[in-house]
């Protein structure tokens, strides 16, 4: 581990985010007509439900994992469940009031024990949902921020500029009115009432309320009509209501599975075993930036310092500061895998649901041990990420050949990815939505939808095609990862008047952000040492640390430069999953603007994005442009006619 770890220390300090988040799908779902057995899809739901209610606390650095253990009988099962930080007893009793609720649902079958799974959720997630609230009665920091009826409020003025549909507008107007007040009522309730559990029909009505809403992609199409300048980004509210709306959510999904599974009439939740949580500890072995590249057959030179931003000397002083600041931590899916390796005589579940995505270590470890299934990766990768410390002869002789064969594969894939962004450096992106996994569409389970008992292993493959999923767009996936062939398109002036595209005037630009850096510039870059322990942080907070946010108009749509060669810079348009590389010399500064606007632009070259696939290389012709001063335009229309630019500008 301590080759890992220098490696950990090394990537952190070139790309914290080096790989895009990722949904990985299902490769089959095998069924049989043997109605005792839960199919893999009905088990990645059933366990991602669970999973979202075990998320009890909204610190960021305590990330839990679960899966769904059932015997080999098919008649009870063990919520299996661990925390990177270990779990609280505290926790392990509340989750338990839900699985004894489950129970009681699975041997009556009657509304009134639906109704009572419905309170017990709410008694044991009270906390956590005035938290997503923003109520004034959360025992949380979250509360401090703006309230969730306050972005409601906005949100109807902001309704009001739309014309149509006015009929959809109008029943909106009303649902979300009922719903302030709904809040109000909640809000005016003594605080010990509420902590007293009081208040819990209130929060109940509340939640209920949310289901009056429209779907989300229609509420999502409604919001991006609004104008930017009355209602400011929209999809963290639809990422809340889509929170509030999964705890009845789950609640109905739940309820389904345990009137067609036998197993949910003995339910009981057990953390896994002590001995995975403790994070191995090798001896500080002193490693330096030149060595780690030494076994990569990498030598540090001059463009070495321009990647960095500082010689060799001030790189391997920090490298040793954050190798000597690492706090190893074992995350809930590793102890969750060698829970079961040194358990061998359990029934081994398939799918692991965590709070939050798996970060690039952890996937990359499930899918190299094949035999479990995660739905996601957020792609960032944690150096203080390491294995347990488990005693010689825990593991048996079998298995723990297998799984340290798993182990160094690990270690040549890290390195492969460090030689890679050695070689190829990439955009530094902004940090992820780490809580996506738990965003889930929940539908009512098939009681017909089964698979063998055999336990396969399970792998992810990447998804191949844009899609929304879990409120959260999907990044296009690059050539060189879906074999796509370059392609190459000419822009010239003629053909920058394409249809349905934007056009820019060089003189009335209304630029609503414009910023300029010099990108040979490092100031401000993340490093292990300030990211967070495995835990989230937010897009927005992330727009001063060495990238460029191209939008405040959209606040959602964000860019940022690289460099990629010695004469290119890479752009990524994250949001819009667009990435681009434009090549001007090393010594130009480049700036973005942005902004949105309806009517027709005019501009010296304009580039329609939907005519643009991944792999196609752009050619501009810029002949008879100053040698001051070049720019070109990105246009992007959406469905309601309205269209985002970006103008970028290089100077010498």
């Amino acid at each position: 581990m301590q080759r890992l770890l220098g490696s950990f220390v090394l990537i952190s300090m070139l790309n914290p985010e080096p790989i895009l988040s990722t949904t990985n799908v299902l490769d089959n779902d095998l069924q049989t007509k043997d109605n005792a057995n839960l199919s893999l899809r009905n088990e990645r739901k059933i366990v991602g439900a669970l999973a979202f209610l075990f998320a009890l606390t909204d610190d960021p650095t305590k990330v839990s994992a679960l899966c769904l253990e059932r015997d080999a009988q098919q008649s009870a099962c063990v919520i299996r469940v661990a925390m990177n930080t270990g779990v609280p007893q505290s926790h392990l009793n509340s989750f338990s009031k839900i699985a004894r609720a489950l129970e009681d649902l699975a041997r009556s079958g009657d509304s009134n024990s639906y109704v009572t799974l419905s309170k017990q959720v709410i008694d044991v997630n009270r906390n956590r949902i005035l938290s997503r609230l923003r109520s004034k009665h959360a025992q949380s920091s979250k509360s401090m921020k703006a309230a969730f009826a306050d972005r409601l409020r906005a949100m109807t003025g902001a309704l009001s500029a739309l014309e149509h549909p006015a009929a959809e507008v109008a029943a909106l107007k009303v649902v979300v009115s009922k719903l302030i007040e709904d809040i109000a009522l909640l809000e005016a309730t003594p605080h010990v009432l509420v902590n007293a559990g009081e208040s819990d029909e209130k929060i109940l009505t509340v939640l209920s309320r949310m289901d009056d809403l429209p779907e989300t992609s229609r509420l999502r199409t409604l919001l991006d009509q609004l104008p930017a300048d009355k209602f400011s980004n929209p999809e963290s509210l639809l990422l809340a209501i889509t929170k509030l709306r999964n705890y009845r959510g789950s609640c109905q999904l739940l309820g389904s599975a345990v009137r067609n599974f036998k197993f949910f009439q003995c339910v009981s939740v057990q953390t896994v075993d002590a001995r995975t949580t403790v994070p191995l500890r090798e001896p500080q072995v002193s490693a330096s930036i030149h060595e780690i590249l030494g076994r990569l057959n990498i030598q540090w030179d001059h463009d070495s310092a321009r990647k960095f931003g500082v010689n060799l000397r001030k790189a391997n002083a920090q490298f040793q500061r954050e190798m000597a600041t690492l706090k190893p931590k074992v995350h809930a899916e590793v102890q969750l895998i060698y829970h079961y390796e040194m358990n061998p005589q359990l029934e081994r579940p398939r799918v692991i649901c965590s709070s939050k995505s798996a970060c690039y270590l952890c996937d990359t470890f499930v899918k190299l041990h094949s035999e479990f299934f995660i739905s996601r990766t957020h792609g960032v990768l944690y150096p203080q990420w390491t294995l347990p410390n488990i005693p010689q002869g825990s593991i048996p002789p079998e298995r723990e050949q297998a799984m340290q064969s798993n182990v160094e594969n690990l270690a040549r894939r890290v390195e492969d990815l460090l030689r890679d962004l050695w070689i190829r450096p990439q955009t530094r992106r902004l940090h992820p939505n780490e809580s996506a996994v738990s965003l889930m569409h929940w539908t009512p389970l098939s009681s017909t939808s089964t698979s063998t008992t055999t336990n396969q292993p399970v792998s992810g493959s990447y998804q191949t095609k844009d899609s929304i999923h879990m409120c959260t767009v999907n990044p296009r996936v690059t050539p060189e990862a879906n074999g796509v062939p370059a392609k190459t398109l000419t822009v010239s002036r003629e053909l920058s008047r394409l249809e349905g595209s934007a056009s820019l005037s060089g003189t009335d630009l209304a630029v609503s952000s414009s910023t300029s850096h010099d990108l040979n510039c490092q100031d401000g870059v993340q490093t292990s040492a300030n990211i967070g322990d495995h835990g989230s942080r937010s897009c927005l907070a992330q727009t001063a640390r060495g990238r460029l946010k191209i939008a405040e108009a959209h606040d959602y749509a964000s860019a940022s430069l690289s460099r990629s060669d010695d004469t290119g810079r890479r752009i990524d348009f994250h949001d819009s999953g667009i990435q681009m590389v434009l090549e001007f010399p090393t010594h130009a500064v480049v700036s973005i603007a942005t902004g949105e606007q309806s009517e027709r632009l005019i501009g010296t070259v304009v580039v329609d994005l939907a005519t643009l696939s991944p792999g196609c290389e752009v050619s501009f012709d810029l002949a008879g442009d100053s040698d001051e001063g070049r720019s070109i335009v990105l246009v992007q229309k959406l469905h309601n006619e309205r269209v985002l630019w970006w103008k970028i500008i290089w100077r010498y």
